[in-house]
C-alpha cells in the first residue's frame, strides 16, 4: 500500500486520529485515545475476501438503481436470505451541531455471537466507550462521503483479537435528506484465515 503526500491529520468528535490517504483511498486508523484496540483499516476500494460481503454488496448496488443510495424499503429479507444473518441495519439519528447518534435496528443472528444482544440498542449504551468512539468513527466517515466502505482488521470487543473480519458499511436513504440508516455486513475469521489489512 503506497501512502500518498495527500496524508494529514484530522479530528473526529474533538480526538485526534491519525489520516494517511493512498492511492488506494484505504486508510489505517489508530487513535491515541484508543490504543488498547487493534488498528482498523478503512478502505474505498470495496475490494471484500468474503463472499457474503461480495453479495451485500451487490444486492446494495442492485437496490440503488439510478440513484446514489438505496431507500430502507428497497431491501427485501428474501432476496439477502444467502448473507441475511450477517446483515446490520444502524438508525442514524441526527443531532444539533452536526453530530449523529447510531441505533441498533436489527441485528443479524451472525453479528449477535460477537456482539450479543443489540438489536435496538445505542452503540454508545451497549459497547464499551473505545469501541463506541471507534465505530461512531466509522458510520461518521459513511454519513459524510455518502458512499460505501470497506474495514478490515481484528476484532477488539471482549479481547477477541483471535478474530480477524471485514465489514461493509453502505449509505441508507433518501438523497434529498440526510443518510437514515447504515447497511451492515460482517464476516469474521479465525486468525489463520485473517483478511489482508
Amino acid at each position: 500500500m503506497r501512502t500518498s503526500p495527500l496524508s494529514s491529520r484530522l479530528s473526529f468528535n474533538s480526538v485526534a486520529i491519525n489520516f494517511a490517504k493512498t492511492d488506494g483511498m484505504d486508510v489505517r486508523i489508530r487513535d491515541p485515545m484508543e490504543m488498547s484496540l487493534p488498528p482498523v483499516t478503512l478502505d474505498w476500494t470495496l475490494d471484500f475476501a468474503s463472499r457474503e460481503l461480495q453479495q451485500a454488496l451487490a444486492y446494495w448496488t442492485s437496490r440503488c438503481g439510478k440513484r446514489k443510495r438505496p431507500l430502507r424499503e428497497d431491501l427485501h429479507p428474501a432476496a439477502m436470505a444467502p448473507f441475511l444473518r450477517h446483515v446490520t441495519l444502524i438508525e442514524v439519528r441526527h443531532l444539533a451541531m452536526g453530530a449523529r447518534a447510531y441505533r441498533v435496528r436489527l441485528a443479524g443472528t451472525y453479528v449477535e455471537q460477537v456482539f450479543g444482544p443489540i438489536s435496538g440498542q445505542r452503540i454508545d449504551a451497549v459497547l464499551p466507550s473505545p469501541i463506541s468512539a471507534r465505530w461512531q468513527k466509522c458510520f461518521d466517515t459513511v454519513c459524510e462521503a455518502e458512499r460505501p466502505l470497506r474495514l478490515s482488521g481484528r476484532v477488539g470487543f471482549e479481547d477477541r483479537s483471535w478474530l480477524t473480519g471485514e465489514v461493509l458499511l453502505a449509505p441508507l436513504g433518501d438523497e434529498a435528506r440526510p443518510i437514515a440508516m447504515i447497511f451492515a455486513a460482517f464476516v469474521w475469521q479465525q486468525d489463520t484465515q485473517h483478511f489482508a489489512a
